[in-house]
């Protein structure tokens, strides 16, 4: 498999192919994964345009935010066959999921579940017993300080 990506700038570092437009990236994409930040600035950066220029074999993933990605674009391109598949765990008003995507045989859907790796429960258990020892101590949260 051949691994590209498209960002706000190439990383130096990346032994990846660096793709300068969204767009292009989408049109040469069979796995289309959605992975960045949910914000003002990417609200709706995967636009009906972006949708479009996908392929009617591709997968589009989106693990990043229900926000990023245009889901009545998405959920009419599925149900019109302009794209073959979906996986999603985040949606654009969570916990709604619309109707469409529940009845569709070409899409995986999942609750998200960032939060539930071993690694990050015993992260916020550790967080949560520094807090608590610290509040009692009088002295700072950890976590107001991060």
């Amino acid at each position: 498999m051949n691994i590209c990506y498209h960002g706000p700038r190439k990383k130096a570092d990346a032994p990846f192919t660096y793709v300068p437009t969204l767009s292009a990236l989408a049109g040469m994409s069979d796995f289309f994964v959605v992975a960045c930040k949910g914000s003002d600035e990417t609200t709706n950066l995967i636009s009906p345009q972006i949708i479009a220029e996908l392929r009617s074999t591709a997968t589009l993933i989106n693990v990043s935010r229900g926000n990023v990605v245009h889901e009545r674009s998405l959920v009419e391109a599925l149900v019109m066959g302009r794209l073959g598949y979906a996986a999603l765990d985040v949606f654009e008003r969570e916990p709604e999921v619309p109707q469409e995507l529940l009845a569709l045989p070409n899409v995986v859907l999942q609750p998200h579940q960032a939060h539930a790796a071993a690694e990050t429960r015993l992260l916020v258990g550790d967080l949560m017993s520094k807090n608590i020892f610290a509040w009692f101590d009088g002295n700072e949260l950890p976590s107001r300080a991060a």
